[in-house]
């Protein structure tokens, strides 16, 4: 799915469970101990998770819903989902000039819906994953969330006495405590984002609490200061950036991967 989302973002997906008259075979149960056949409410769970656009269920033995299997993947191909396009038309209103998506290593950075929190996920295909994109006309960028907060790199440490610092989103105030300016230094394909104080955007693995969790420091190792290249993935292009054309070296650093 990650693959899929990265490659080919606005094609719909649909979940087909197959197989499905094993469900109510008492003798495949019998004969394939402690297997595990999903109920219809984890194939539904399942949808949400990967934000496919339907989940049906069928079976090629006995024929049940084959037929509606095609019928749906129809009606979604010439019906989509218009949740992301509402999401869209509402950025479009604020003129940032792009929507992308933030990756290292296969996850994406996203915001959570405490409107405060940033995490990684695999998956990339809600609109947590998405980021307004607004140059600042001095070669730094600002990064707005699907909940019209700004990126912020706090002044507030990740753990107490670990190095990093907590990246957040937050509103845009005169007191700020951090700094919302991303400058973007692009390395081949890749690009670290650095803030006004020299540190960079970080992903953290490892344990929890540190796992999936993003903070910004210094990196001084050869190998740390790989571990802070993002992908960038452009989602949308928005017309009326384009038609400005202000700050375009700054735009290829994002747009030409």
């Amino acid at each position: 799915m990650p693959e899929l989302r990265r490659f080919a973002p606005d094609v719909p997906v649909v979940l087909v469970g197959t197989k499905l008259d094993i469900r109510a075979d008492k003798g495949y149960s019998s004969d394939h101990y402690g297997s595990n056949v999903i109920t219809s409410a984890q194939g539904e769970e399942l949808r949400k998770q990967i934000g496919a656009a339907a989940y049906i269920e069928c079976s090629s033995k006995t024929q049940q819903n084959v037929k509606a299997v095609f019928d749906t993947a129809i009606k979604v191909v010439l019906q989509p989902p218009r949740r992301k396009e509402v999401m869209r038309q509402r950025r479009r209103k604020s003129s940032g000039c792009s929507i992308m998506g933030i990756i290292t290593k296969d996850k994406y950075m996203l915001a959570d819906d405490d409107e405060e929190t940033v995490f990684q996920d695999r998956d990339g295909s809600s609109e947590k994953a998405e980021w307004a994109v607004f140059p600042t006309g001095d070669h730094h960028l600002r990064f707005k969330s699907c909940y019209g907060k700004y990126l912020m790199a706090s002044n507030n440490p990740f753990l107490q006495g670990v190095k990093g610092k907590k990246v957040m989103q937050t509103d845009l105030k005169p007191d700020l405590d951090g700094s919302i300016d991303w400058e973007p230094i692009r390395d081949g394909f890749q690009a670290r984002l650095k803030t006004r104080v020299g540190t960079f955007l970080r992903p953290i693995g490892g344990l929890p609490p540190w796992r999936n969790a993003i903070t910004h420091d210094n990196p001084h190792r050869p190998k740390t200061k790989e571990k802070v290249l993002w992908d960038i993935e452009i989602v949308e292009t928005l017309p009326s950036y384009r038609k400005t054309n202000s700050d375009l070296q700054l735009y290829c650093v994002l747009d030409n991967k």
